[in-house]
């Protein structure tokens, strides 16, 4: 069984190639994303509604980019990442943390966390 920083890796792969359906079987039927902050992307996410907003997302932001600046596995189930983006509804780079928790194999939950501009925006 991969461990839970390969399995966020490999999602993290599949969405750098905008593939949804195989950015799916990574996430377990029942998990839940939290995106924090006062936006209106702010909420709580079932998988296929969590692909959803980040199809939308690409779509309206064709040259969003993504640095990852920190990705690390805590344990058999954590994997903590932090990010810098571009070209995304900040003017300038923003930033946040993802957190994930990994199951047997798949992702049960996580947080999309913005780290700059008082959780106004996300990133």
């Amino acid at each position: 069984m991969a461990g839970a920083g390969d399995v966020v890796a490999r999602f993290f792969g599949a969405l750098g190639e905008r593939d949804f359906g195989a950015a799916r079987p990574y996430w377990a039927d029942s998990a839940v994303w939290h995106v924090v902050g006062t936006h209106d992307l702010a909420g709580d996410y079932a998988p296929d509604a969590y692909l959803a907003m980040l199809a939308t997302w690409f779509a309206d932001h064709p040259d969003y980019a993504v640095e990852f600046t920190d990705f690390r596995a805590h344990g058999d189930e954590g994997v903590v990442v932090h990010l810098e983006s571009r070209h995304g509804r900040a003017e300038g780079p923003a930033s946040g943390l993802m957190v994930y928790r990994v199951v047997d194999g798949l992702i049960v939950e996580g947080w999309g966390i913005p780290t700059f501009d008082d959780a106004r925006l996300p990133f």
